[in-house]
């Protein structure tokens, strides 16, 4: 093997082991239902829409790193049901989650690069509206 050879094969082996040992995340299908923050996908995403409905804020995040979106409401107050879904494929994720302050979020759905996402965002028991089903592509 070659010097040139040598070290690219080195500093490919550094690169993966760096990435082992950081926690980087990396994008695939295997985060679709899981947790943003427990697989590290959350460092590094981006709001990529807010609004606010029925006193509710609500913010829809992207995780580039790992091809994923979630539903986060910042500052949780009372019972609220979320919902996202990716045209990837997979199951609709969410459901109803209270509390009484804090970031509360959904499971994060698989969706790559442009892959369009569709989310409802509800207060429940108060008769306020609802997003409805908004589609981001």
């Amino acid at each position: 093997m070659r010097t040139t050879g040598k070290i690219a094969a080195l500093l490919g082996t550094t690169a993966a082991l760096l990435a082992l040992t950081t926690g980087a995340a990396a994008a695939g299908p295997e985060h679709h239902n899981t947790d943003p923050l427990g697989t590290g996908c959350a460092s590094g995403a981006s709001t990529i829409r807010s609004g606010s409905v029925g006193g509710i804020g609500y913010e829809i995040r992207y995780s580039a790193a790992c091809g994923t979106n979630w539903v986060r409401v910042p500052a949780l107050s009372g019972t609220v049901y979320m919902l996202i879904r990716s045209d990837w494929g997979g199951s609709a994720v969410g459901g109803y989650q209270t509390g009484s302050g804090g970031s509360h979020w959904t499971p994060q759905v698989y969706a790559p690069g442009s892959t369009c996402v569709t989310f409802w965002v509800q207060r429940i028991g108060s008769g306020d509206p609802a997003t409805g089903n908004v589609r981001l592509c």
